[in-house]
């Protein structure tokens, strides 16, 4: 009997501080929803250069909520009421203002298509082969798809249909629950100013992948 509540115990240890980390960081939250605590909170923040960033991110939204054709005006309008409305209530705007590197990248990755075709730059679909015989003596991709199976068709699949859409959650909900404060908000900036790079590279210089 105590062989068997011992091993229980031990199995249940992980789930326990899953759950006590879920205590502690809910405990940490603010759950006011007076938009007044953060207008306070605004007029005693002091201001430094790094600021200025929220300057870019509203004109940006701006320019990319102008051209958005989907849903249509004035129905977009309806976007920034809402994350003004979200940004003002403490509970929700201590997650929406560290996610907006994520959410500029979401904007800009969604709003990009409505760019007209006569601004956008041709694709190439020769320039990344060529790096690839340049930098590694062949084209690499080409070589990869002389041999194929379903199973490496599954492992091909998994980090671009599962892996690349789940595991920035799973980081970002590991992150709150067990690292310092600040992590989270870390890894929100690097993640979302990453994708939003990748996103301006493929407007400017967009290219085909290196394989048939």
């Amino acid at each position: 009997m105590s062989r068997n509540r011992t091993k229980f115990v031990g199995n249940s240890r992980p789930f326990a501080s899953i759950y006590n980390a879920l205590l502690i960081q809910v405990s940490r939250l603010d759950l006011s929803l007076s938009p007044s605590v953060t207008i306070a909170k605004l007029k005693a923040h002091e201001f430094t250069k790094g600021d200025i960033v929220y300057l870019f991110h509203a004109a940006a939204a701006v320019f990319w909520l102008y051209i958005m054709e989907k849903p249509a005006y004035p129905i977009k309008l309806v976007i920034p009421m809402l994350f003004t409305i979200g940004l003002l209530v403490p509970l929700t705007g201590q997650f929406l203002l560290p996610a907006i590197p994520v959410l500029a990248w979401v904007l800009t990755y969604y709003s990009s298509r409505f760019l007209p075709a006569s601004s956008r730059p041709p694709i190439s679909v020769t320039v990344l082969p060529t790096l690839e015989t340049v930098l590694y003596g062949a084209n690499i991709s080409d070589i990869l798809t002389r041999f194929t199976h379903p199973v490496l068709d599954v492992v091909a699949w998994l980090p671009y249909g599962i892996l690349h859409f789940s595991l920035p959650v799973v980081v970002s909900i590991i992150l709150w629950l067990f690292a310092p404060r600040p992590a989270l908000q870390y890894w929100a900036s690097a993640f979302g100013y990453l994708n939003l790079a990748g996103v301006v590279c493929q407007i400017l210089f967009p290219c085909a992948p290196p394989c048939e």
